[in-house]
């Protein structure tokens, strides 16, 4: 175990901008209780169950870290992975001060004060949950793949709780749609995670050259794909 600590970008609101990276309170990846989020993070060699609290307050943020499988090597890529995750960085300042002009903004603002703007792990995360979204009828931060993730997921148990890692496209590719199929994620759904993840691993589909790609380009590409909505696209 190892623990260390990451001061973000004022203001910031840990509890409010965790609370939108989980679904909800059953959700075996992406799990928050109100005052922790946890997520086991699969890095380019590794997989590292992190855990993650704040001791500071909004105008002076401090997050600790705890990585219940790590050491102190692994700060560097589970806390560049984490400050994307949160938004860690993200100056909200200039936003702010656009929203002094705007009464409806102000008050959206004043609301939602210290979120930050999310990210998921990767591109392929983000997608395969516009895909689970559209199929589920919710929101895209509401979605969840984790009955996927219990059956077929490296998984970490701590502390007499199990964490489950988010599938990669490897995974959903090398199953068949059958084995895909877990309430609430239906057929017509497991089809097109699996096409999405064969485009994936075949180099069809690169997103990380899309990325740099003119946004009208990317957007584009994004919703052509088979489940993704504009909605969809436009969030990933």
């Amino acid at each position: 175990m190892h623990e260390y600590r990451v001061r973000p970008t004022p203001p910031f609101s840990f509890e409010l901008t965790a609370s939108f990276l989980s679904p909800g309170p059953t959700d075996q990846v992406d799990v928050f209780d109100g005052k922790r989020y946890m997520r086991l993070l699969e890095l380019e060699s590794s997989s590292r169950l992190a855990l993650v609290s704040s001791l500071g307050s909004e105008q002076r943020p401090e997050l600790i870290i705890t990585l219940m499988n790590g050491t102190e090597t692994d700060e560097r890529p589970t806390g560049r992975v984490l400050t994307r995750m949160l938004g860690l960085d993200f100056d909200l300042g200039p936003f702010y001060e656009l929203c002094q002009c705007d009464q409806q903004l102000y008050a959206l603002s004043r609301d939602h004060y210290g979120l930050k703007p999310i990210q998921r792990l990767r591109p392929f995360e983000s997608l395969a949950l516009a895909i689970a979204s559209e199929g589920q009828k919710k929101h895209m931060l509401q979605a969840t793949l984790s009955s996927i993730a219990e059956v077929h997921s490296y998984k970490v148990a701590c502390a007499g709780e199990t964490f489950y890692s988010f599938p990669n496209a490897a995974t959903f590719a090398g199953l068949e749609v059958e084995d895909l199929t877990h309430e609430p994620v239906d057929s017509i759904q497991a089809g097109q995670l699996h096409n999405l993840a064969a485009l994936v691993t075949r180099g069809d589909l690169d997103l990380k050259a899309l990325r740099r790609r003119p946004t009208d380009e990317l957007l584009s590409t994004l919703e052509s794909l088979s489940g993704v909505s504009a909605g969809g696209a436009q969030l990933t």
